[in-house]
């Protein structure tokens, strides 16, 4: 398809008659929506197709023009979950995103900036923002610009808040403090650290699980104790609340991750699910997973299971993009002095080796 030139932005949003670049931008807008849901598509599915980049490169410039936030908001996460960050087109987004945030009123109060749809804008642009975790200029000033915006919104109406927007607030604060000290430093400059400390303090219910991943969850807790390990299920470490946390040991954390923590039904995990591990890796945490679809069906698997998982290496912070099957991990035998200790792996074994064995 031929690359269509964007009308300078100026040119955009003038009151009064219809200009050329306005007739422009009609003209072109079944192209842009046409591509936009293509895209969207693709980062939903997790598919990078051979178009995907050329396509972000042509729609990119007309959604810029039209300082259209949603899509805007649509094309920054998928520059990030995609690897396009460095993209001269996806930094122009973020410009953008950041010149839109500077333009909206403070405090309006209709329905096009206090409303749901306006809540979901803002916890996906955050989302995009603090994914990708290296340094940013550019990122780290739409990433202030952003929770500005929220502040002037409901800066003085907390409780307006929507439960998701404000979980990817206490996240996207999380990850200023753990990666990007110069948005942090400029958050707090700017007077959004006392915002960000009450958003800290709202607490939301968890959500309940749905009736499969109760049920596994609590097998696992189940395997658990009869291995004679100490643990908690549904451990608040804000702002996640972790599936299980063992106990015995160092600071070790089991996830269980049920369908829609993946792409589709690839083994890839989605973005959320690779923020929190790294988030919480980077805090001191090992964390290990375990697939819906990898746990053992017999009682006995089970319990060997989670003894091999005990002793097998948590994956790094920044390497959970697809899920390894625990057959695939290498076991480890466990040191005295860190890791799982080696009590915790005589407690384990014994059970499972006793279970082994049937009685009369």
């Amino acid at each position: 398809r031929p690359r269509t030139a964007a009308p300078p932005p100026a040119a955009v949003g003038k009151r009064g008659g219809r200009g050329p670049h306005e007739d422009h931008l009609t003209a072109v807008t079944p192209l842009i929506i046409a591509t936009m849901s293509y895209l969207v598509a693709c980062g939903r599915l997790n598919i990078f197709t051979e178009h995907v980049a050329a396509l972000f490169e042509i729609v990119a410039p007309l959604v810029r023009a039209r300082r259209d936030v949603g899509h805007l908001t649509a094309l920054a996460q998928l520059s990030a979950k995609f690897g396009l960050s460095q993209h001269s087109e996806a930094k122009r987004v973020l410009v953008t995103v950041c010149i839109c945030l500077e333009e909206q009123p403070a405090g309006t109060g209709d329905r096009g900036t206090k409303g749901y749809t306006s809540q979901v804008v803002y916890g996906q642009l955050l989302l995009a923002l603090v994914f990708n975790e290296s340094s940013c200029e550019t990122r780290d000033r739409a990433l202030v610009m952003a929770v500005g915006a929220v502040h002037a919104t409901f800066g003085g109406t907390l409780r307006a808040l929507d439960e998701r927007l404000a979980r990817q607030l206490q996240v996207a604060d999380l990850a200023c403090r753990l990666e990007r000290p110069q948005a942090w430093q400029t958050l707090e400059e700017k007077g959004f650290k006392p915002f960000l400390e009450k958003v800290q303090e709202m607490d939301h219910e968890v959500a309940p699980l749905t009736k499969c991943s109760s049920q596994q969850h609590w097998q696992v807790s189940g395997a658990l104790s009869e291995l004679g390990v100490r643990h908690r299920l549904e451990e608040r470490l804000l702002p996640y609340v972790a599936d299980v946390r063992v106990m015995r040991t160092e600071r070790r954390l089991i996830e269980i991750d049920g369908p829609l923590h993946f792409v589709g039904r690839t083994a890839r995990y989605d973005m959320k699910s690779m923020l929190k591990h790294r988030l919480l890796t980077k805090q001191g945490w090992h964390v290990h997973h375990i697939a819906w679809y990898d746990w053992p069906e017999h009682h006995h698997s089970r319990l060997t299971y989670l003894a091999r998982l005990l002793r097998s290496p948590a994956p790094p912070a920044t390497d959970l993009s697809e899920y390894r099957p625990l057959s695939d991990l290498p076991a480890i035998e466990p040191p005295t002095s860190a890791g799982v200790v080696a009590s915790d792996v005589a407690t384990a074994a014994a059970p499972a080796a006793a279970a082994a064995v049937p009685t009369t």
